[in-house]
């Protein structure tokens, strides 16, 4: 992948921007895509038919910016403007930034696209910074993490088109996890990926999924039945299992690091008392799994 030849699509739902008092996250964000030093950029904009003056907010806005495109017309969710965005995306490589997120420096689409051209990968992500009212939070990409939570956040990807088409975008029946579902569905497919070891984005919690963390949770389950466990266990058994598992991945997260020293640590550091109260649920899981096993060999024979 030559960077000269690469374009790259910033994609942005944007919905009652005034009413929400997103006015000023809103320029910020603007102002980040309209700094990036990376040459080949167009900004689409997707606004879900606002009244409260949003839409004559933004064509203001925009006015003097170069290769923005504001779309504003009726949508049933995030999601789905997200997917007339890749429609209406004439870049090779996409990224996803909401309305009252930024782009950390103006470094950042350039230092994707760069590592991803190295690379020769199909997507790349960083870190993010989280922003709450009182405090931030450093979220680097746990790839290792993406059977039950984000494996990274998705404002930080960088992917190319093709791949996001392969799988006909963001799948709109779920409100509030379909950038996770979409993510699942990339990497079980072994897609090539990078990581680049660099903040890119600044994320400020607040948004749909973070207001519904309950109901992400429930879809959350409900993806990765549909994507990774649907032809070997029943929907209740798939819940029954991360019902199980929630509770102990603390312990899983120690035990599949790479780093020996912190595996090691383990065995001094996690009581005893909560090894044993847990080690029905550990049974529970080998044993699901086992039926697993059981399962899709009887599929294959």
């Amino acid at each position: 992948m030559n960077t000269n030849n690469i374009k790259v699509s910033v994609i942005t739902a944007v919905l009652d921007l005034i009413n929400n008092n997103r006015a000023e996250s809103f320029k910020q964000m603007l102002q980040s895509v309209q700094e990036q030093t990376f040459s080949s950029i167009e900004h689409i904009i997707i606004d879900g038919n606002s009244n409260d003056g949003t839409q004559e907010f933004i064509s203001k806005l925009i006015s003097n910016c170069d290769d923005v495109r504001f779309i504003s017309e009726e949508d049933t969710g995030i999601y789905n403007a997200f997917n007339k965005g890749v429609a209406f995306a004439s870049g090779e490589c996409l990224i996803f930034l909401n309305s009252d997120d930024f782009l950390w420096d103006k470094f950042a689409i350039e230092s994707l696209v760069e590592v991803m051209s190295e690379k020769q990968a199909d997507f790349a992500c960083a870190s993010a910074m989280v922003l709450f009212e009182e405090k931030k939070e450093l979220f680097q990409p746990q790839m290792r993490s993406y059977l039950y939570k984000t494996p990274f956040c998705h404002q930080t990807m960088l992917c190319k088109k093709d791949v996001i088409f392969k799988y006909k975008g963001f799948n709109e029946k779920y409100k509030f996890s379909a950038d996770y579902e979409l993510i699942v569905k990339i990497i079980i497919s072994h897609h090539s990926y990078v990581i680049l070891d660099k903040i890119v984005v600044g994320y400020r919690v607040g948004g749909l999924s973070s207001q519904n963390a309950k109901l992400t949770k429930e879809e959350i389950i409900e993806a990765v039945h549909s994507v990774v466990f649907k032809k070997v266990l029943t929907k209740n058994e798939t819940i029954k299992l991360f019902k199980r598992a929630f509770p102990i991945i603390p312990v899983f997260k120690v035990l599949l690091s790479s780093n020996l020293s912190i595996r090691l640590k383990l065995s001094f550091m996690v009581n005893i008392k909560y090894i044993l109260k847990n080690i029905l649920r550990f049974r529970f899981i080998v044993g699901t799994i086992e039926n697993c096993i059981r399962r899709i060999r009887s599929v294959t024979k």
